[in-house]
């Protein structure tokens, strides 16, 4: 209910933001089943977790709440800024991108680690995680660019140019092949990271330049692309 906006499947059960209704759907992963539903806040967006943790972005209250996925309750609500949107968490930090172009930086029980500003970014969207967990790339759409952060240091490394503004990112471990939805050409860019080269570009439904460009995800060597145009 309430209208789904991001999905994360942590361990056996597969929780989903419900941006209208401010509530975190919680389901059996496999049978669907609903096991139960959590008030977050305004306008809940990204969801991302690991282990015994969830964290759920949201948008209009400008707070990240953690959860257990033991107990299901919440742990902690963490004020972090002005439209957090996509999350990605690893064992010790969690990632929470802004449109307002900040970077939350949060430790596995919700604390603020660090407010970052990187790359001088005017809005970052997408992130995803290296395999070794030691680079996270984000998503710098009014620029073209995806920046390459160090976590080790939160730093950016390093900055791949592209020819459209990126949303959405995933990653093939096997490949190191990134992909990037640019919503404005209803294409997804390609990138090696191992030479931090855009290789090109593979069209795609149509997305919408507002709302599109959120859904990619990679399976089995397989690139799936959610198209917000084509139902």
């Amino acid at each position: 209910p309430g209208g789904v906006n991001r999905v994360a499947v942590v361990g056996n059960r597969v929780y989903t933001s419900n941006r209208n209704s401010a509530q975190l759907s919680v389901r059996q992963a496999g049978s669907g089943e609903l096991t139960g539903t959590v008030s977050v806040g305004g306008l809940p967006w990204g969801v991302g977790g690991l282990n015994d943790r969830v964290y759920v972005a949201n948008f209009a209250d400008g707070t990240v709440k953690t959860l257990s996925t033991i107990s299901g309750a919440v742990i902690r609500t963490t004020p972090v800024g002005p439209m957090p949107a996509f999350v990605a968490a690893s064992p010790n930090q969690v990632y929470v991108t802004h449109i307002s172009g900040r970077l939350s930086v949060l430790s596995r029980n919700g604390s603020v680690l660090a407010d970052l500003a990187p790359g001088s970014a005017a809005q970052l969207w997408g992130l995803v995680f290296n395999p070794s967990g030691e680079l996270l790339y984000l998503a710098d759409r009014p620029n073209n660019r995806i920046l390459v952060l160090s976590t080790a240091t939160n730093q950016v490394v390093n900055a791949i140019a592209l020819p459209g503004p990126p949303t959405a990112l995933a990653l093939n471990p096997g490949t190191g092949h990134l992909f990037a939805v640019d919503a404005v050409s209803n294409q997804v860019l390609v990138v090696d990271t191992a030479t931090n080269r855009y290789l090109g570009a593979v069209p795609v439904g149509l997305q919408d330049a507002n709302e599109g460009g959120q859904g990619i995800a990679v399976a089995r060597n397989k690139v799936y692309v959610g198209n917000w145009l084509r139902r």
